[in-house]
């Protein structure tokens, strides 16, 4: 059985060039095989113990965060960057290995036509929800029906994250979809955990994250960053060869300007 852990970045509220940073949103994570996941956990604890210490993480039990890692406040932090390092290396490593591999859909809001339709908070959701959904699992699927092995895929997510949205998308996608419907080795209902208590989670989230926050870096108009202080340098991407992803959706109805979704690791 193959587990998706799932998550997101950013928020989908209209960007309004003054005080909202988050230029883009983001649907992502990794899917990974159940004999493999005790593995991955382990090294996440290890890897915390090692670079916090055994009293820091024994009372604060620290997360695998991405916020907690590139935010203008921790960028520059070397313990942080250390840690972030120690991580992305290794999902290079278990990705050439074939132990886990990573999936993203990243929208870039200034392109979403939704804001001029509508106002309202959840039917702004379930657009990006239910495109999402459709251009993730869409290459997901491809990804468990090549392992020619009758597997059955479970998707998992933090309960605290959109928890409303993405289940109505996934039962409308999974149930409703055409294409989805034919998908009958994916579970349809999700399985929630917290985010505090699965380093899996905690990883989908550094990998989402780590895709959201490229983008932002790398966009000429984003002002809001200090860029002077975000030097490529200071991120895991160029510290462990992990690229962003190539293709990402534009947040275009008409899909003109989709070109469409690709794994993370090339």
């Amino acid at each position: 059985m193959y587990f998706l852990f799932l998550d997101e970045s950013g928020n989908t509220r209209q960007p309004s060039g003054t005080n909202d940073i988050a230029y883009f949103f983001a649907l992502g994570g990794l899917i990974i095989h159940e004999k493999d996941i005790r593995t991955v956990e382990n090294y996440i604890e290890k890897t915390k113990r090692q670079v916090f210490g055994e009293e820091y993480y024994t009372r604060y039990h620290p997360e695998l965060k991405a916020t907690n890692l590139y935010s203008k406040k921790h960028i520059n932090n070397k313990q942080r960057q250390n840690f972030a390092r120690l991580i992305s290396d290794k999902i290079q490593f278990y990705h050439n290995k074939e132990i886990l591999h990573t999936f993203g859909v990243i929208f870039d809001k200034r392109k979403a036509t939704i804001y001029k339709k509508s106002n309202d908070t959840n039917e702004i959701n379930m657009w990006y929800y239910n495109l999402g959904i459709q251009k993730l699992l869409f290459s997901v699927s491809h990804f468990i029906e090549n392992r020619n092995d009758n597997s059955f895929g479970v998707i998992v997510i933090d309960r605290n994250f959109a928890e409303k949205s993405l289940s109505e998308s996934l039962l409308i996608y999974l149930c409703g979809n055409p294409v989805g419907k034919k998908m009958s080795y994916m579970l349809r209902h999700p399985l929630f955990g917290e985010s505090k208590n699965s380093p899996m989670i905690q990883l989908a989230d550094f990998i989402v994250g780590t895709l959201r926050f490229w983008e932002e870096y790398e966009d000429e108009e984003n002002k809001h960053y200090e860029k002077s202080k975000l030097k490529r340098s200071k991120l895991p991407y160029a510290n462990s060869k992990i690229r962003k992803s190539e293709y990402y959706i534009k947040g275009d109805e008409t899909k003109k300007s989709i070109r469409g979704i690709s794994q993370a690791f090339k």
